[in-house]
């Protein structure tokens, strides 16, 4: 399901924002703060934001939110959160769930991203 989910983001974001995500991503700006089998909750740091975006992806119905003011969706910070969740690199958030999926460091997505 997360390779479907990441190709649908990455086919519906416009390519400056996938590549802003992209580095948000490497550079470790996504924490994770709710998992369950329906949908994932993360947020985004971005530098000059006082709070952090917050990103919803409903994944039975390849779903996007984010609280962010873009008027583009998907924004950046889907993209960000999408390739961190995938991947298992978004860093967990102090008191976040994960109920009903595995956590821990040693979880690996079964996606990679890759470029064409």
């Amino acid at each position: 399901m997360s390779e479907s989910f990441l190709a649908a983001i990455r086919k519906a974001c416009p390519s400056g924002l996938w590549s802003r995500g992209v580095t948000w991503a490497r550079e470790g700006a996504v924490t994770l703060v709710e998992e369950t089998e329906e949908e994932v909750s993360l947020r985004v740091k971005e530098r000059g934001r006082a709070v952090a975006p917050t990103v919803i992806l409903y994944l039975r119905d390849e779903e996007w939110d984010c609280d962010c003011d873009s008027k583009v969706s998907p924004c950046a910070h889907v993209a960000a959160a999408t390739i961190a969740w995938v991947q298992g690199t978004a860093s967990r958030e102090a008191g976040g769930t994960t109920a009903g999926m595995q956590a821990g460091p040693t979880s690996k997505r079964s996606a990679d991203l890759r470029y064409m």
